[in-house]
């Protein structure tokens, strides 16, 4: 896999920036990666969008750590 949970991402047709939360290998060989974008200034939390690989780019590594959670 390319990236990895916690690394920030953009996808680069839509510019959706967000944290990955998750990622989905499917058998095809397809990787999906779960992004929670950032919540805006009036309060909305916008729903996790998902991305193939191919169309993501990075823009940090790591911003969050899963060892944060426990």
């Amino acid at each position: 896999m390319k990236y990895d949970h916690g690394d920030l991402v953009k996808d680069k047709i839509t510019g959706c920036e967000g944290i990955i939360t998750a990622i989905t290998t499917f058998i095809t060989g397809c990787i999906h990666y779960h992004i929670q974008p950032k919540t805006q200034p009036n309060g909305y939390t916008p729903d996790i969008q998902k991305f193939d690989e191919s169309r993501l780019i990075l823009i940090e590594k790591k911003v969050i750590d899963k060892r944060d959670f426990k």
